[in-house]
């Protein structure tokens, strides 16, 4: 199919950035989708393609974090590649209704909704066009669970639409990881001065966990401070013990001391780091 050549070039500026909200994904940053499907009429010449997720077509998607927008990339079996993205003016969810008076989503003015669609190395260099959300469901961060949408999009604001029927269907997403910390409430000295601590993570999914411990005790007015650090798995429904030695600039000694206990992983779901963390204090006995 021959298109103008004003399309020609602007496919890449179509995935790239939309105002710093939302970035296009990658396959190892956005969700594949379970089952959807993509409706055009490409114009000129009112030319039909569809594509089903699972028969001749994948797709990944996401949401940004503020549900204001959404991006879809659909790749046909033959080749094809097209990306979709709608947003809601600056400030407002994306919601069900019909969004008028669109304009290129990552150039889109204050009060103005979104819309970008391009690809087989085609897209729009400035844009006009309407939505219609007809089902949404987002659940943050990043994660488009439905979505039911039609659109028409004029290139450079001329000249008959391309237009689209976008459909997404996922399961609901996992809970976002937490991480809960705990301290033995005793510790051990040794001869030469280091602190043996000991603990606990819980994890309701399975990571990979850093933990890093921050030790204080004070002797004889002197705060002595020093730190620990460990790595180990994580499995939910297990809790895992964690065993680490802190030195610190001055040898430690029996008798009270302060442990902050941070543990760190990563929500390989959501693309995102989470942390636990606990303060207490523990008693340091002779080993």
């Amino acid at each position: 199919m021959k298109r103008s050549p004003r399309r020609l070039g602007a496919a890449l500026l179509t995935t790239v950035t939309v105002c710093g909200l939302l970035v296009a994904p990658s396959a190892a940053q956005a969700h594949p989708v379970e089952s959807g499907s993509l409706d055009l009429v490409l114009n000129p010449g009112a030319e039909e393609r569809s594509y089903v997720v699972g028969v001749d077509a994948t797709m990944l998607a996401d949401s940004s974090d503020d549900r204001n927008q959404i991006y879809v990339q659909i790749n046909g079996s033959n080749g094809d590649n097209w990306s979709i993205e709608l947003g809601a003016p600056y400030g407002q969810e994306l919601t069900v209704g019909t969004y008028t008076g669109a304009t290129r989503n990552s150039f889109r003015e204050p009060g103005t909704p979104g819309l970008a669609f391009g690809g087989n190395g085609w897209g729009c260099n400035t844009l006009t066009g309407s939505f219609v959300i007809n089902e949404i469901t987002m659940a943050s961060p990043n994660y488009l669970q439905d979505l039911d949408a039609t659109f028409e999009q004029y290139c450079e604001g001329t000249g008959e639409p391309d237009t689209g029927h976008i459909v997404v269907h996922n399961p609901p997403p996992p809970p976002i990881l937490t991480l809960a910390v705990t301290v033995d409430p005793t510790g051990t000295v040794g001869s030469d001065g280091s602190v043996t601590l000991s603990g606990t993570v819980a994890c309701n999914r399975a990571t990979d966990i850093e933990l890093y411990g921050f030790t204080a005790q004070q002797i004889k007015g002197i705060t002595y401070e020093g730190n620990l650090y460990t790595s180990f798995r994580c499995e939910p429904g297990v809790t895992a013990p964690w065993q680490g030695t802190a030195v610190s600039n001055g040898p430690y000694r029996t008798g009270p001391m302060e442990v902050t206990a941070n543990a760190w992983g990563y929500d390989s779901f959501y693309f995102r780091e989470r942390y636990g963390t606990t303060t207490t204090k523990v008693r340091i006995t002779r080993d």
